[in-house]
């Protein structure tokens, strides 16, 4: 899931915390997986939520934070995002955290 932030207020990690304490309990399991200027990208670890259900609750969590969530988007993961991690992985000796390499 990706969900991009408004610039501006954005910038104050308490926001930012916050959104992300409510995404990964609404989520849960859920993890963060990359956060860079405006956008953050989380991996939910539950394959079985269905579509509608996911849009609804982010649906929830964008009206709560309607000054932070500019939108918002969910996808599989890319065999692009696979091949980065295993270059990431390569590079670093471990998997890469939030905001990137070593």
């Amino acid at each position: 899931m990706h969900i991009k932030l408004v610039p501006g207020p954005a910038d104050n990690q308490g926001y930012v915390s916050s959104l992300s304490n409510t995404v990964v309990e609404i989520f849960n399991p859920c993890t963060l997986r990359d956060r860079r200027r405006n956008v953050v990208q989380y991996v939910i670890h539950d394959h079985t939520i269905s579509w509608d259900i996911l849009y609804l609750k982010m649906e929830h969590i964008k009206l709560r934070y309607n000054d932070l969530v500019e939108d918002f988007s969910f996808s599989e993961t890319t065999l692009e995002e696979v091949f980065l991690s295993f270059v990431l992985l390569q590079n670093c000796g471990r998997m890469p955290d939030v905001g990137g390499c070593c």
